[in-house]
């Protein structure tokens, strides 16, 4: 697979490249290179290989495995862009990635990614709204409710036959998927936690005391109110990442 995309590249007049790193399940850094260009059957997008950048995730050191990587691909001549999220160490046009990458190939523009802006915009301005803000923090103490016990996830996965994803700061995408996954559980996750109050010797007292508060949580006009004001708006945003 690897041999035809080169063959690809080789044809391709010129390239973007495309770069994010994000730490797996064993706390390893992974970065991910992705190659963008077009061919004559049209715009093609590659996923070449992941990097362990775990010892060292230094703007240096990354865009010295950038431009080696380029050059093993074959195609360092015909690149005309790159793609970073907002973080300092890539996007930083004195130290970063994008900078070191130009003193290089000077003509690779830097492109902000355009999803994780989205992402910036839409996280940022709801952290300004009390309301929402709120409703955000409970909607994550629900996931973090379960992901720190086996057993509460066995009831879960029994009850409620859906996991809750985790939601991440910067990801509002996650945000969709836990706000879509409550909407549509909403009735089973009060009988988890109905559960839980219901059987009450069998579960530690925290366990117990979340489990109340989640019930008149979950019944709670406020909450509900903004559970399917951002169902509704996801179902629109969502589209648009998946333009990005």
């Amino acid at each position: 697979m690897t041999d035809s995309m080169k063959e690809e590249l080789r044809k391709a007049p010129f390239v973007a490249v495309m770069l994010d790193e994000t730490t797996d399940i064993s706390n390893v850094a992974q970065m991910s290179y992705v190659l963008r260009y077009v061919t004559d059957d049209g715009i093609k997008e590659r996923f070449f290989k992941y990097e362990d950048v775990t010892e060292d995730k230094r703007a240096e050191a990354i865009a010295t495995r950038l431009l080696e990587f380029l050059r093993e691909s074959g195609c360092i001549d015909k690149v005309v862009a790159q793609c970073y999220d907002g973080a300092a160490v890539m996007a930083s046009g004195l130290n970063g990635v994008q900078a070191k990458v130009k003193e290089t190939i000077p003509q690779a523009l830097f492109i902000h990614c355009y999803a994780h802006i989205l992402n910036l915009v839409l996280s940022n301005g709801a952290s300004k709204i009390r309301e929402c803000k709120v409703f955000f923090s409970h909607l994550s103490g629900l996931a973090t409710f379960f992901s720190r016990s086996a057993k509460r996830t066995k009831l879960l996965d029994d009850i409620c036959q859906h996991r809750l994803p985790r939601a991440a700061p910067t990801r509002w995408c996650f945000h969709s998927c836990l706000v879509c996954t409550v909407a549509e559980k909403t009735r089973e996750l009060r009988e988890v936690f109905e559960h839980i109050v219901d059987h009450h010797t069998e579960f530690d007292d925290e366990t117990v005391h979340c489990s109340d508060g989640y019930i008149t949580l979950l019944t709670s006009f406020d909450f509900s109110f903004w559970l399917k004001t951002f169902h509704a708006i996801f179902s629109y945003s969502d589209v648009v990442f998946e333009i990005h």
